[in-house]
């Protein structure tokens, strides 16, 4: 079913309950309903980040500038830097997470970037400065 773009609340919300109705019609079942809202959600949404790796499955990818739009939102705009620990939090916060070998190539990119400081009196404490 081809459903018109709206252009304003009100059309939306009117296609919205016209495709609610539209689910309940002969030959539609509710699984059916199901699996296609997933799969327009899933190519719409989440299409440039999710990659299938055969038997891995399915994984998040973030290119650079992701990562770093994601990186100076964790920080915020009251701070400069957050250490590197309390800044993996924050991306968990937002529903991100970075496995240990992801966490160590993410503070390479960071080095290469020249968004590190490495604090030598706090051992090994890494400091992660915003980019704008």
């Amino acid at each position: 079913m081809e459903v018109p773009i709206a252009s304003d609340a009100h059309g939306a919300l009117e296609n919205l309950l016209n495709l609610s109705v539209k689910q309940f019609d002969k030959g539609e079942s509710r699984h059916g309903v199901n699996t296609d809202y997933a799969k327009a959600i899933e190519n719409e949404l989440s299409g440039h980040f999710v990659q299938n790796r055969g038997r891995a499955g399915r994984v998040l990818v973030f290119n650079q500038d992701y990562i770093l739009l994601l990186t100076n939102l964790a920080i915020g705009g009251d701070r400069e830097q957050l250490r590197f620990h309390e800044l993996v939090l924050e991306f968990e916060k937002r529903g991100v997470y970075f496995d240990k070998q992801s966490q160590k190539v993410l503070v390479e990119f960071y080095e290469r970037i020249g968004n590190v400081d490495r604090m030598s009196d706090s051992g090994d404490a890494v400091y992660v400065r915003k980019t704008v």
